[in-house]
């Protein structure tokens, strides 16, 4: 008769010392109660010796260390660590628990300890399995301590024997320490071996990091190659411009002028709109200077001062003030030299550059010097004033009283030219409560103000210096040449420099001091300084109603000197700026109907030609709009264009259209603003058709460098998704070209070469067009959209793409910023930028193309926590990874939403702290700070947790899936869950695989318990005997196969069970009964691995006799090994054929078990390894 197959599920039998022992033959006990008495007392301190034993045997007080490490009893672990390797310093574990001890001690903060530890640990040879880890730690314990020299010999030496998965880190690390101690050679040689693992993610960060380490030893022959290469093999990467000025810049330091215009030009033609590319125009102009070409020094540097994109930047400022040197300095024409110092102070008072107050000061000085050697004192007066308010510790109070003693202002105080501080507080000292004292004192004050501004000290105490200047002077004195009000100016300006709210209230008390009221303020120099101040801090503390009550204040003064100095055209702009000021800070009705009266009233006496009528008359317009009045706004929009704008013909279009305006002015600007804000009046109306005509208009009259043309043609494209007819894919596929084309770029061939360059001008990150980009990314995202929906996957795939490759700002990680960000709490993401990802990665989908649906959606799983769309797109990832057998990228994505989402973790306070490392699921960097978020009514943690657990299972990785599915043993969440029985069966499984018997048949006997209907029952109850016999639960073993038998007498897996039926009588004392089953099952025609199993446990019984029948035992194993070989059997046989003295035999089995089964159970197969030396030694004895 031909034999079954081997059944599906076999066990594996355990360790040969853990053996099946009889309980029976104690033997009858004597009837005495004395001797009963005596022989329990005997039996009590027998078990109590073997318990005291059992606890401090190594192994015991290893793992007592290990759970207490697990609890968190890191302290006490430690205790348990060291006593272990007193007691037992030669211990196969003695390393690793050296190791842990380090580990422990590091998680103390114990610095110098670790060390301690971790060096024993390396020092001890190279065969310990966490010796790498013991290394990594070790460099990086010693790099916190600054202790360089030591990491690197560390990292060296790890990297020497094979630094394993830690490579790459190492590597980067060691890198550092090298470039910290300046040894630029080592570090770059580093750096150099990183970037060539181009797939590797330390790779860019490598390449840059060796450009910006040849910058840095300023050798620049080998940064610019490095640059190159950064540019060649990471084309994308941020920094490159940066790093190619500041080669440019060494270059120029250098004097070696052709290389810096070489990598400007480059600049220039490869970032072109980028800050870098100024910054490059502006070096152009410093080379030119210093090689005394002035003329091109003074075009580069005005071009550069003359980009409106970027007039808050200080190098905009700066570039202005190097052209107005050369004119002074150079080319000794200070006529030419003072439009540019005024231009240069009015770009860096409202720019955000650190040397602000350096070049006011610079300017203010060039002006007011210059105004006073052409003895304009009223001019040169009020840039002295200027420069004092500036914070500048220059001496100009000579220079103040020249000028008002020439304005007719007698002063009596003597005049100070020196800024010699000890001079001037011997002055005060010979000259007490004088006006004299109290110029040189607030002298003396204003360059301590100065030097707490530079340095960015408090000011404060500052201001109280001056506030004690009123008690120490009298009011008469103070009176003199308006010191009084000097002072308050000063000791706004101090207080203004704080950011406390009481602070900035009493600069605003101090400023209206400053000013004054009443006919005496008309003779004050110092009031238009102090309500400027007052406007700027008022605005900073958020009170708009006293910052547009100065600006009231400002521009009635200065429209009423522009009324005596008419052609003053530089008075004429400030009075402009000054009305700029007021109408846009207009928010009550009061406000508006009174500033809609001063521009009438100024339009009407200034007439046509005034700049100062032509602003009144568009701020006009956007008073209208500000009350609401939208028709009388477009109806004065439309005046302004027809006034100030191109001629129009008789149908109100322009004459010759579209207008091709010369070189873009502030008019012009207007211009384009005014003809938008006619489609916005009718918007706010609800005359849609009229805003779309109005829209229409503009794109037919206004489409040359008039950046709202992009909102225009974004309205216009819309109304193609209008109506029924909207619905069709040729319908959808229209609207996506024409919000494309006429929007975004003219080319939908997103592989051309000249592609980047076609984008429409307004499109991009350039502060000058910032306020349409909302109507270019919501033109991207439609365009994406509508592409989707006609078929064209392809193409919406491309737009998305493009998207963020143009936005990557916006397309940022979601993390956390700031030193002041609240654990749990990240940044709000840019909502357009996580539709942009989310969508790509969904037509990526449609696209079957997993490996770019990987990388768009990968960062979700180390940033974007704040992006809706990160949980359905972690889910996604995890899905159509698996699918495609993409195994490490779906557990990550499964992984991060298991970390991250749930229940906190909570101290004894109840305060919220990070996941325990050793909870998480994922290892690894993730970037997050172990703060849970809620889980969404989206997210279903039992459907993840077992896809994950499923993909571990796949994965055959047994320890992480158990890791993954224990949740479903205990967590009343779960208990419902659709798949927890799947999910119970995998974990018990995984547990025998990497033979936890104990841990698994915990799994196993929940599904026979709790889930009778599992699919798979039979081969539950299989499984569950199996560990029961491997923990030796007899009495649940029985059970089991008694309840198996009567549910399913005629079961295929009948027969292992009763196997697993024989072992229970033999493990509890009817060891007669339970080998004759063995016996029968042997010899009987039943599947080969359970009549090979019941021949070797036939043979584990006969050892258990007393003396041991090691022959008939070895007969048993040989007998199973023919039927069914396993390692076990394997090894039991050889151990038989030792005590039989059979040495070839012996030998002959030992070898065959490390050689056959090299899967097999790693204790067996080390044991096997072991024994046969001595089996070798026996045979050589022989011979």
């Amino acid at each position: 008769m031909k034999r079954p197959a081997a059944s599906a599920d076999h066990p594996v039998a355990a360790d040969v010392r853990r053996r099946i022992v009889r309980t029976s033959g104690i033997g009858r006990l004597p009837t005495s109660a004395a001797t009963h008495v005596s022989l329990l007392t005997f039996l009590f301190l027998l078990a109590l010796t073997i318990a005291t034993h059992a606890a401090e045997t190594p192994e015991a007080l290893l793992k007592q260390a290990q759970q207490l490490e697990r609890d968190g009893a890191v302290q006490r672990a430690v205790t348990v660590y060291q006593d272990f390797l007193k007691q037992f310093p030669d211990h196969t574990q003695a390393t690793e628990a050296q190791y842990r001890i380090g580990k422990a001690f590091d998680a103390l903060g114990q610095v110098e300890e670790a060390v301690t530890a971790l060096k024993q640990v390396t020092a001890n040879g190279k065969k310990f399995k966490n010796r790498p880890d013991a290394f990594y730690l070790l460099g990086k314990l010693y790099a916190s301590d600054k202790k360089y020299d030591e990491a690197i010999a560390a990292y060296e030496k790890m990297l020497g024997e094979g630094a394993g998965l830690f490579e790459d880190e190492v590597m980067n690390l060691c890198a550092g320490w090298y470039a910290i101690q300046q040894k630029y050679d080592e570090a770059a040689a580093k750096f150099n071996l990183l970037r060539r693992k181009g797939d590797n993610a330390l790779a860019e960060q490598a390449a840059y990091k060796l450009a910006l380490l040849w910058l840095k030893a300023g050798r620049l022959e080998a940064a610019v190659p490095a640059i190159q290469d950064l540019a060649v093999q990471f084309p994308n990467h941020k920094q490159i411009p940066e790093l190619l000025l500041k080669a440019a810049d060494g270059y120029r330091t250098a004097r070696k002028y052709d290389q810096t215009v070489a990598i400007c030009e480059q600049l220039k033609s490869r970032y072109p709109k980028s800050i870098e590319t100024l910054a490059g125009s502006y070096l152009l102009g410093l080379c030119y200077r210093d090689q005394k070409q002035f003329p091109k020094a003074i075009t580069a540097l005005e071009a550069v001062g003359r980009t409106k994109e970027f007039q808050g930047r200080g190098l905009v400022a700066e570039a202005l003030l190097a052209a107005a040197d050369i004119y002074f300095s150079d080319l000794a024409d200070p006529a030419k030299a003072m439009p540019r110092y005024e231009d240069a102070a009015k770009l860096a008072r409202d720019s955000d550059s650190e040397r602000k107050s350096l070049i006011l000061e610079q300017c203010y000085f060039r002006l007011a010097e210059y105004n006073f050697t052409q003895k304009k004192y009223a001019a040169a007066l009020d840039y002295y004033l200027l420069l004092r308010a500036s914070g500048s510790a220059l001496n100009v109070l000579g220079r103040v009283l020249a000028c008002e003693a020439a304005l007719g202002n007698q002063n009596p105080a003597e005049r100070f030219t020196t800024a010699d501080a000890e001079t001037l507080k011997a002055k005060i000292a010979q000259n007490p409560g004088t006006a004299m004292a109290a110029e040189a004192e607030m002298f003396l004050l204003d360059r301590k103000l100065s030097d707490a501004v530079r340095l960015r000290e408090s000011t404060t105490a500052v201001a109280a210096e001056y506030e004690a200047m009123f008690k120490k002077y009298s009011k008469e004195v103070l009176a003199q040449e308006n010191m009084d009000a000097y002072l308050y100016g000063q000791i706004g300006t101090a207080y203004g420099h704080s950011l406390n709210r009481e602070d900035l209230l009493k600069a605003i008390a101090a400023f209206e001091k400053a000013a004054g009221k009443g006919p005496a303020a008309a003779n004050n120099p110092y009031r238009i300084p102090a309500l400027e101040n007052l406007a700027l801090t008022a605005d900073r503390l958020g009170d708009k109603a006293r910052a547009t009550q100065a600006y009231t204040e400002l521009f009635a003064l200065s429209k009423q000197s522009l009324d005596a100095k008419k052609d003053d055209q530089a008075l004429e702009k400030r009075t402009l700026e000054y009305l700029k000021s007021l109408v846009t800070r207009s928010d009550n009705s009061d406000l508006i109907d009174k500033s809609i009266a001063l521009t009438r009233k100024i339009i009407e006496e200034k007439g046509p030609l005034s700049e100062l009528a032509a602003g009144a008359r568009y701020y006009l317009a956007e008073l209208f709009y500000l009350k609401k009045d939208f028709s009388a706004a477009a109806n004065a929009y439309k005046d302004f264009i027809r006034i100030y704008g191109p001629k129009q013909d008789a149908n109100g279009d322009v004459a010759d259209a579209p207008w091709r305006p010369g070189k873009p002015d502030e008019r012009t600007d207007q211009v384009f603003e005014a003809s938008v804000r006619i489609a916005h009046s009718w918007f706010m109306q609800g005359h849609d058709q009229n805003m779309v005509r109005a829209y229409d208009w503009l794109a037919r009259n206004f489409s040359v460098g008039n950046k709202y043309l992009a909102e225009a043609n974004y309205w216009l494209a819309m109304e193609l998704a209008k109506g029924k007819q909207a619905e069709s894919k040729e319908a959808k596929r229209k609207l996506a070209e024409a919000l494309w084309k006429n929007v975004v770029n003219p080319s939908l061939d997103f592989e051309a070469k000249n592609f980047k360059k076609g984008f429409h001008f307004w499109v991009g990150d350039s502060e000058r067009y910032g306020d349409v980009q909302k109507y270019v990314k919501s033109a991207m995202l439609k365009a994406g959209q509508a592409f989707g929906e006609s078929g064209e996957h392809g193409l919406a795939a491309a737009a998305f793409e493009t998207f963020l490759s143009l936005y990557p700002t916006a397309a940022g990680d979601g993390e956390r910023r700031g030193k002041g960000a609240k654990r749990g709490n990240y940044g709000e993401p840019d909502e357009m930028a996580c539709i942009a990802r989310y969508a790509l990665g969904r037509e990526y989908i449609a696209l079957a193309n997993t490996t770019r649906l990987a990388e768009t959606f990968k960062p979700y799983t180390t940033g974007h926590r704040e992006d809706r769309f990160r949980v359905s797109a972690l889910k996604l990832l995890g899905y159509h990874a698996g699918r495609a057998g993409q195994n490490d990228v779906a557990a990550e994505a499964y992984a991060t939403l298991l970390d991250e989402y749930g229940e906190n973790y909570k101290d004894q306070k109840g305060d919220l702290v990070p996941m325990p490392m050793k909870d998480r699921l994922r290892s690894g960097n993730t970037r997050w700070d172990g703060i849970r978020a809620e889980v969404p009514k989206d997210l279903d943690p039992g459907e993840v947790r077992f896809a994950l657990g499923y993909l571990y299972w796949k994965a055959e990785d047994w320890q992480r899936c158990v890791k993954t599915l224990t949740p479903f043993l205990d967590d009343v969440k779960l208990a419902k869950n659709k798949s927890r029985d799947k999910a119970l069966y995998m974990a018990g499984q995984s547990s025998y695989k990497f033979y936890d018997y104990a841990g698994g048949v915990r799994f196993i006997q929940a599904v026979v318990r709790q889930h009778p209907k599992f699919d798979a029952i039979e081969e539950a109850y299989v499984f569950a005997a199996r560990g029961l016999v491997e923990t030796k639960e007899w009495r649940d073993l029985e059970l089991i196969s008694r309840t198996f038998v009567a549910e399913w007498p005629k079961s295929d897996k009948r027969p292992r069970l009763d196997l697993y039926a024989a072992l229970a009588l033999v493990g509890q004392g009817k060891s007669d009964k339970g080998l004759a089953g063995l016996k029968s099952l042997a010899d009987s025609e039943t599947y080969e691995d359970v009549k090979g199993d019941a021949a070797y446990y036939a043979g584990l019984t006969v050892l258990q006799t007393s003396p041991p029948d090691h022959r008939a035992a070895l007969g048993w194993f040989e007998k199973s090994l023919k039927i069914f070989p396993r390692e076990t059997t394997s090894l039991e046989a050889a151990k038989c054929a030792v005590k039989l003295e059979q040495w070839a035999k012996a030998r002959d089995l030992a070898d065959r078990t490390t050689r056959e089964f090299p899967k097999g159970n790693p204790a067996v197969i080390d044991e096997a390894k072991r024994l046969l030396p001595t089996v070798l030694k026996e045979l050589a004895k022989q011979k």
